[in-house]
């Protein structure tokens, strides 16, 4: 309770020195998470992102940011990042082209990425789910378009394991 208090006093000074301009804006931002102990399905989870007039540039970064290591009974898992779209190093980026026709690109951009070990998912498989993860989030957004940037791909090492 005593923290509760506490941040609704740092809020309510914080608000008292913003001017008319500036804007508290949360976003979520989603990713698709995988936990290594599983043999379930690949999940898409909405993380928040707070902060003063957020750009879908600011939001970006948030697909490519480790997301903190999973719990679970194998130790090598523990030590791993569930947030796909980071462990693979897929890096998504935001562009804007100013008006008349105002058009946000987002590119997905896999010629850094690859398959980390353990993981059973190949390249392709993750760059596909990161376009479904931001095309979630920008499902009803007039002006946007998605693209992936690929590098070649080796399907035989690529092979998910059996």
């Amino acid at each position: 309770m005593k923290l509760v208090s506490l941040i609704l006093i740092v809020l309510s000074h914080l608000s008292l020195n913003l001017n008319a301009t500036d804007k508290i804006i949360v976003k979520l931002v989603t990713i698709p998470i995988y936990h290594l102990w599983e043999d379930g399905p690949v999940r898409f989870a909405r993380l928040p992102r707070v902060g003063w007039d957020l750009t879908a540039a600011h939001c970006a970064a948030a697909y490519s940011q480790p997301l903190g290591k999973g719990l679970g009974k194998d130790v090598a898992a523990e030590e791993k990042d569930i947030n796909l779209i980071s462990a693979y190093n897929i890096k998504v980026r935001v562009s804007y082209e100013d008006p008349p026709n105002p058009i946000l690109t987002i590119n997905i951009d896999t010629t850094e990425s690859s398959k980390p070990e353990g993981y059973r998912f190949t390249v392709l498989d993750v760059s596909k789910m990161a376009a479904k993860a931001v095309g979630m989030d920008y499902l009803d957004k007039k002006g946007v378009v998605i693209t992936m940037n690929e590098k070649s791909i080796d399907l035989k090492s690529e092979k998910k394991p059996k």
